[in-house]
C-alpha cells in the first residue's frame, strides 16, 4: 500500500545520502520469499511492494520466516526495524 511504501521510503532516504558511508551490516542481503532474488533490506521492501502485491497477503517474512498476515512491509518495519537503523 502507498502508506507502507512511504514509511519505508522515508527510512530508505537515510541510506541514499551522498555523504553516508554504508556499513557492512547494512549490506546484508535477504532472499525474496516469492522469487528468491537477493536484495538488501530496503531493496527487498521495494521489490515486494512493486512485484508481489498479491503474495504479500499470505507471505512468509524473509527475515524471521514467520507467516505474516496482511501487511508484510508493516511486519518487517515493526518487528525488524533495528535492521533499518
Amino acid at each position: 500500500s502507498s502508506s507502507s511504501f512511504r514509511r519505508y521510503q522515508l527510512r530508505s532516504d537515510v541510506y541514499l545520502g551522498d555523504d553516508l558511508e554504508v556499513e557492512d551490516e547494512y549490506k546484508q542481503e535477504f532472499s525474496c520469499p516469492f522469487c528468491v532474488e537477493e536484495f538488501d533490506v530496503v531493496g527487498l521492501f521495494c521489490h515486494m511492494d512493486e512485484e508481489h502485491q498479491v503474495e504479500l497477503k499470505n507471505g512468509v517474512c524473509p527475515i524471521c520466516v514467520k507467516r505474516v498476515g496482511i501487511d508484510m512491509v508493516g511486519h518487517i518495519t515493526t518487528q525488524h526495524g533495528n535492521i533499518l537503523k
